[in-house]
């Protein structure tokens, strides 16, 4: 099934997504379908792998013992290794 909606745009949106349009040979609303299409598809995905990237790291997080630290433990542990990587460089 397909639904219609009515979108409002500034002019300067509009002129582009009609350019977009033209010189894909389609109507402003096949192009304007599939950008928002895609846009949720994108949004989805993205959404789909920061998921994925999170449960990783807090798996390794507790695999290192180090998912229930504190806010200054996290922090002082970062600011050891910038120290190290600042001495490292810089002597």
């Amino acid at each position: 099934m397909e639904r219609t909606i009515t979108l409002t745009v500034p002019d300067e949106v509009y002129e582009q997504a009609l350019s977009a349009a033209k010189s894909k040979r389609r109507s402003i609303e096949a192009h304007m379908s599939a950008v928002l299409e895609e846009a949720i598809t994108s949004d989805q995905s993205a959404r789909a792998l920061l998921q994925k990237v999170s449960r990783s790291y807090k798996r390794r997080l507790a695999r290192q013992g180090k998912l229930d630290q504190s806010d200054s433990e996290v922090l002082q542990e970062l600011e050891a290794q910038r120290e190290r990587i600042a001495r490292a460089i810089y002597s």
